[in-house]
């Protein structure tokens, strides 16, 4: 069994806050999908941020997220 395409969806008025609730939400989901026998495959993962045209601050480069086994 396995899912395809799941989409984690994170907002805030920071980037800072959009990364602690993208964490959060990656844990909450690891833990399900482990506890139903599942595992992330990391490879797999993408991160992508999107913007209003106004905004000035560029979104971080990316996300250390925790590795499905410590998640």
């Amino acid at each position: 069994m396995y899912v395809n395409d799941g989409l984690l969806f994170a907002c805030g008025n920071t980037w800072e806050k959009v990364t602690e609730n993208l964490t959060r939400g990656y844990i909450e989901c690891a833990a399900w999908l482990e506890s139903s026998g599942l595992v992330i495959e990391p490879d797999k993962t993408k991160l992508l941020f999107f913007r209003q045209q106004q905004d000035q601050l560029e979104p971080p480069g990316g996300i250390l997220l925790p590795s499905p086994s410590n998640a």
